[in-house]
């Protein structure tokens, strides 16, 4: 008999899905500014920044219930390799968001214009303009955005995989229902 695994917390699947969706829209849904009006693209790069902030603190606190309380365990019958790359994949999500999040503080930190987050929560002044830096930031930031993309789409790959042809409760246990 298959062995189910139990569900996250409540806390650990409102972390997991809020911090999915601020994601998708920050990469995926997030437009591109090129097209846009000067005034549009100020206003596109300020609540791409705040929703940057607020991804930053609910990982934190998501990173703190995770350290504190207990996660399901994996079934017994998954093969070592897949449980490695299971962790590997999770925790390498955790540190790509992070970080991701940490060089685009870094961007508005050197930005050569002004950078508010939300309009309103200044972001240039804890290091000076520097437009060298800040493109080679960009990049990282962008590199980023493709490892996330990857990362996510293994994520997604192997719970569904779980879902569907495993149904060994992998799955359903960060579900609410």
């Amino acid at each position: 008999m298959t062995e189910k695994a139990s569900k996250y917390t409540g806390p650990a699947m409102f972390f997991h899905w809020i911090i999915f969706v601020l994601i998708a829209e920050n990469i995926i849904l997030h437009p591109e500014t090129g097209d846009l009006p000067p005034e549009a693209i100020a206003d596109t790069v300020s609540f791409h920044m705040g929703v940057g902030l607020i991804i930053l603190v609910l990982m934190i606190a998501r990173l703190a219930w995770r350290l504190t309380h207990p996660v399901p365990a994996l079934p017994s019958e998954m093969p070592g390799w897949q449980q490695f790359a299971a962790k590997a994949v999770q925790w390498g999500l955790y540190g790509a968001v992070f970080f991701m999040v940490i060089v685009g503080v870094g961007i508005a930190a050197v930005a050569p214009y002004g950078a508010d987050a939300f309009g309103f929560v200044p972001l240039n002044w804890i290091a000076p303009a520097n437009e060298g830096l800040h493109h080679t930031l960009e990049e990282i930031h962008e590199a980023l955005r493709f490892v996330i993309i990857l990362l996510f789409l293994v994520h997604a790959g192997a719970a569904i995989y779980h879902a569907v042809a495993k149904r060994d409760g992998v799955f359903s246990s960060m579900l609410p229902w």
